[in-house]
């Protein structure tokens, strides 16, 4: 605490970087985020401030995974965890177990038995916190898209009937976007392909309102995805036309594997 009080230059360095890598992010100048996202770390490595190295690692291991590399992601996320646990900040250690989950149901050989784990210890956090914020809303979400993904529905809109409920409650669009993104993999896993694609255009006007490219890309991909299975192929390839078009544009890659299988 002695050494970050005696340079307040320094820690105005760190977080400037912080905050700058944070808006890079936001932007999807990634490049740009992680330049200065590494250079907080060291800035904060150097001051001793825990709290703010593992918020640094945090919005890294992000960047890492919209780009696709889970592995550099995970470690990164890590890195936070150890961090948060070790000084005991809740909601950190929260977020990085949320993420961990995230990561863990993402990937392209998805673990959702080690992906629950961590989301599961995410909400068990939140609710002894009473932290009823963005953080829980899309653990509950994201619980339910794993139980979709094992064909568990019932657990599923369980999940997904919660997140949506807080969501609304708080007004919380981007929850509120996600969570309607889960819904839709829902209905598709039951077949119910229509009622998935006009739940993903409520999800992708939530996206386009709030600039935010990756939601954009994935629900583009999803309708898509949905199109294919009801035989509408036209529509089908204007939508995923749409998803490569603007991932290379962003240099957005987290699902343009998966994007390429649509077509």
């Amino acid at each position: 605490m002695a050494q970050y009080k005696l340079n307040p230059f320094r820690s105005g360095q760190g977080y400037l970087n912080y905050n700058a890598g944070y808006v890079a992010l936001e932007t999807a100048k990634y490049d740009e985020s992680k330049d200065h996202l590494n250079k907080s770390i060291v800035t904060f490595i150097e001051l001793k401030n825990d709290t703010m190295l593992a918020k640094s690692y945090m919005r890294l291991g992000f960047i890492y995974y919209t780009l696709g590399d889970y592995e550099t992601s995970n470690k990164t996320y890590f890195s936070a965890l150890e961090i948060a646990e070790k000084i005991g900040h809740s909601m950190i250690t929260a977020w990085a177990n949320n993420l961990i989950g995230l990561n863990y149901r993402s990937k392209p050989n998805p673990d959702y038995k080690k992906s629950l784990e961590y989301l599961f210890k995410a909400l068990e956090i939140d609710k002894k916190a009473h932290n009823y914020g963005g953080n829980m809303g899309m653990v509950l979400l994201r619980i339910g898209s794993v139980y979709t993904h094992m064909r568990e529905y019932e657990k599923a809109e369980l999940y997904l009937n919660e997140s949506m409920r807080l969501a609304d409650s708080l007004g919380r669009m981007t929850n509120k976007k996600w969570t309607l993104e889960a819904f839709a993999g829902l209905y598709k896993r039951k077949k119910e392909c229509k009622k998935a694609v006009n739940i993903l255009e409520r999800s992708l006007a939530i996206s386009k309102q709030e600039k935010e490219v990756p939601g954009i890309i994935i629900t583009y991909a999803s309708i898509a995805d949905n199109y294919m299975n009801l035989k509408d192929l036209k529509l089908a390839e204007t939508y995923i036309d749409s998803a490569i078009t603007l991932s290379l544009k962003t240099n957005v890659f987290q699902t343009l594997s998966s994007v390429y299988l649509v077509k």
